[in-house]
């Protein structure tokens, strides 16, 4: 790869700067691959149009850049600084953006499919209808970012801290969000089936309508989270903290047995109950209590006044909804 000169540099940005101004009548269009252009200064350069593939940027400084419709595929920009650049529209898929600042930078429809943005600082960046299919986003920080209607199907999004984000609309199916960091975040309308969520923090989050189905949220905390008309079909629930959740009727009732020191909690609108190694109906729930404590008494005399304080809350709720109508 070699290594550009400055002023052959300064030349070819002159000339393309010509050729935007002349909507191609003028001066000719940037095109660099395999160009080594690491370190260098190209702040406040406009690179809209460009064609940069295959090109190395790492720890160069191109804050305030202009790179709209910019092609960057396969280009390494790892620990860049993009502070504040505009990347509307750019092609930047299979690239490299480990480690890279993108604080406020505008990246709407951008294509970022299978592109490297682990450890990566997008801050307060937008992302609105970008293409992050399979992009790595491991400990990323995506907090405050708009990435509304952004597809994220596939993603690695372990570690990442998306607190207050906006993801309304968004595609993460199949996405994974280990250990995440989503509070506060605005998930209306969101497509995760099949995504983990497992041990995520989704503290305060808002998840109306949004589609979990078959989605892993073991351990997640889901604490005042609003949940309303969310489809949780088949989601594994197990050890979810559901406190002063919104949305979702869920019956908590803990269970001091000794060594099977339990939680029960029935998500009433699932007919889904938890607890410990059990996840199933209701029905089955009280199956599973009397074979499994046919020869314990004590256990299953506690266990029976659990399901009758279940029962008794089911029918609190009828009677409630009657006198509704």
């Amino acid at each position: 790869m070699k290594k550009l000169n400055e002023d052959v540099l300064k030349d070819l940005l002159r000339k393309h700067e010509e050729w935007l101004d002349s909507e191609g009548k003028g001066g000719s269009r940037l095109n660099l691959s395999f160009v080594d252009l690491s370190y260098l200064d190209l702040r406040y350069a406009n690179l809209r149009d460009a064609s940069l593939t295959n090109v190395n940027l790492s720890y160069a400084d191109l804050e305030y850049a202009v790179l709209e419709k910019a092609n960057l595929s396969f280009s390494d920009l790892s620990y860049a600084n993009l502070r504040k650049a505009i990347l509307d529209e750019a092609i930047l898929k299979q690239a490299s953006l480990k480690g890279v600042n993108l604080y406020q930078a505008s990246l709407v429809s951008a294509s970022l499919n299978f592109a490297n943005l682990e450890d990566a600082y997008l801050r307060l960046a937008n992302l609105a209808c970008a293409n992050l299919y399979k992009a790595n986003l491991l400990y990323a920080n995506l907090a405050c970012a708009n990435l509304a209607s952004a597809v994220l199907r596939d993603s690695r999004l372990i570690f990442a801290n998306l607190k207050d984000a906006n993801l309304d609309c968004a595609n993460l199916d199949n996405a994974n969000l280990r250990e995440a960091i989503l509070s506060e975040v605005c998930l209306k309308d969101a497509i995760l089936r099949d995504a983990c969520l497992e041990g995520a923090n989704l503290y305060n989050a808002n998840l109306a309508r949004a589609n979990l189905r078959d989605a892993d949220l073991e351990g997640a905390n889901l604490c005042k989270a609003n949940l309303t008309s969310a489809n949780l079909k088949c989601a594994y629930l197990r050890h979810v903290y559901h406190e002063q959740v919104e949305g979702q009727r869920v019956i908590s009732v803990g269970l001091d047995t000794t060594s099977d020191n339990n939680q029960v909690s029935y998500w009433a609108d699932l007919d889904l109950v938890t607890c410990s190694s059990f996840i199933g109906s209701f029905g089955d729930f009280i199956k599973h209590v009397e074979l499994k404590y046919l020869h314990k008494p004590i256990l299953l005399k506690r266990y029976k006044k659990v399901i009758d304080f279940i029962l008794d809350m089911l029918n609190d709720y009828k009677e409630a909804k009657k006198g509704d109508v």
